[in-house]
């Protein structure tokens, strides 16, 4: 009876052992069969228990490469390329190059300008036929304004033109516009403010009275007849005009003559009247009358330069006044 007792318990513990549930734990993937472009691959892991999975490794696809040229086209054949797969080397891809030409760059063989349209071509590479030719259209004129440019008291001015900027053509010439001359009020110019310092052929206006030019100095020796001249003295006769544009004097009309005139040699020494016989000596002028005048001068030293100062009063008692530096031809 306890023998029997005994196989009991034993049948019971190995009972109760197996009906416990088991759980898997399965080792790492291990590859079986490796997958291909087209054919897909085996990969199987084990439990400890012998319980084996398995599972598929998808086909990787083919993997195109470059094209490769197995007949090289000409200007008048195809020729033919195919793509392989990296891979397998299986041929993936075949297909003709067609024949033809490849086109240089342009060749000119006329430029084009602003008005006339050009010529290129382009020629083949490899045979040097001409495959193109067009003409190059011209671009027309590119204008540009030339600015005008403002006279001023000393300068002539421009008026507004046009130019092209490539061909350099003139569309609208600028015309010049005089200069505006001094409008000198005093000893200063109303429109510029410069001090009055004139050249030959400048002309001092003081507006409402009168218009004085002085138009050449020269050196003078024909009719030197003073005896008491000084070595080394020069003589000079100055050629001017003027011109009564409102002045009314109280005791006569416009009168430049040499009590008005001082001339300086370079020196900076005053020089006198020296007579001489002419017949163009100064005048009155009535309003909108002029006068041409010339006046002889010794100056201490001979020179090739010198400064001629003109004082007139202007009615109503002010001082008006001119200075000029000229050359003595």
């Amino acid at each position: 009876m306890k023998k029997i007792l005994c196989l009991v318990l034993a049948f019971i513990l190995v009972f109760s052992s197996c009906a416990k549930e088991h759980i898997h734990e399965f080792e790492d993937w291990a590859t079986v069969r490796n997958p291909s472009c087209t054919e897909s691959g085996l990969k199987e892991r084990y439990c400890s228990c012998g319980e084996k999975q398995e599972s598929e490794i998808p086909s990787e696809g083919h993997s195109s490469g470059d094209w490769i040229i197995d007949i090289g086209n000409t200007c008048s054949e195809d020729g033919k390329r195919h793509k392989e797969c990296k891979t397998c080397g299986e041929i993936l891809e075949e297909e003709s190059i067609p024949a033809g030409h490849v086109p240089g760059d342009w060749i000119i063989d006329k430029e084009s300008t602003c008005t006339e349209n050009g010529k290129r071509h382009n020629e083949c590479i490899s045979c040097g036929e001409t495959i193109t030719e067009e003409e190059i259209v011209s671009s027309g004129h590119k204008l540009v304004k030339d600015p005008a440019v403002s006279a001023t008291c000393t300068k002539k001015g421009l008026t507004e033109g046009e130019h092209c900027s490539v061909c350099g053509k003139v569309t609208k010439k600028q015309e010049s516009v005089p200069a505006k001359g001094h409008k000198w009020s005093g000893s200063s110019c109303s429109v510029c403010g410069s001090s009055l310092v004139l050249g030959i052929g400048e002309t001092w206006v003081v507006e409402g009275q009168w218009e004085f030019t002085i138009d050449s100095v020269k050196a003078h020796y024909a009719c030197n007849y003073l005896e008491d001249i000084d070595e080394g003295a020069g003589v000079v006769m100055i050629e001017y005009h003027y011109k009564n544009i409102g002045y009314v004097g109280n005791l006569q009309d416009l009168y430049f003559d040499a009590l008005s005139i001082d001339v300086y040699d370079e020196k900076g020494y005053v020089g006198e009247m020296y007579p001489c016989t002419h017949k163009t000596y100064p005048k009155p002028c009535v309003n909108g009358t002029s006068c041409r005048a010339i006046l002889g001068f010794v100056i201490p030293n001979e020179s090739s330069r010198v400064t001629i100062v003109v004082n007139h009063i202007i009615p109503g008692g002010k001082s008006a006044q001119a200075r000029f530096e000229v050359a003595v031809s």
